[in-house]
């Protein structure tokens, strides 16, 4: 079962990604900030497959969280998908994501079949 922090400040866009990805056979660790993110990718990195983070979540913010994230990785031959989300959706801050480093930038709101999309273009998930 492929293993996936979800980190959110919003209890409701967690538990929407949590029931479309558990749908979808992933075990599912949810966070509510952005320390603790950095936290459980370090106790969680060789089983994980997926993060997706909030850009704008409490503590360290998505984005210096995504390039500590990939920092880390550079001393590994790991690499965990990372997929930023936002309600904010201008392009300078997706290209900000894309080139520090995420795979893809989930806009909101979003529906499962987007999430899905992305998921099966990532090639976390079978189609």
């Amino acid at each position: 079962m492929p293993k996936c922090i979800v980190a959110d400040d919003s209890s409701i866009i967690r538990s929407v990604i949590n029931i479309i990805l558990t749908n979808r056979g992933f075990d599912v660790v949810e966070t509510d900030n952005g320390d603790e993110t950095v936290y459980l990718y370090n106790q969680m990195k060789d089983d994980l497959a997926l993060i997706i983070l909030d850009y704008e979540i409490s503590g360290t913010n998505g984005l210096d969280i995504l390039y500590k994230i990939r920092s880390e990785e550079e001393k590994t031959d790991r690499r965990v998908s990372i997929i930023m989300s936002s309600f904010v959706t201008s392009e300078k801050r997706i290209r900000d994501a894309l080139d520090g480093g995420a795979d893809d930038y989930l806009m909101r709101p979003f529906d499962g079949d987007i999430l899905n999309s992305k998921l099966e273009h990532l090639g976390v998930m079978d189609e």
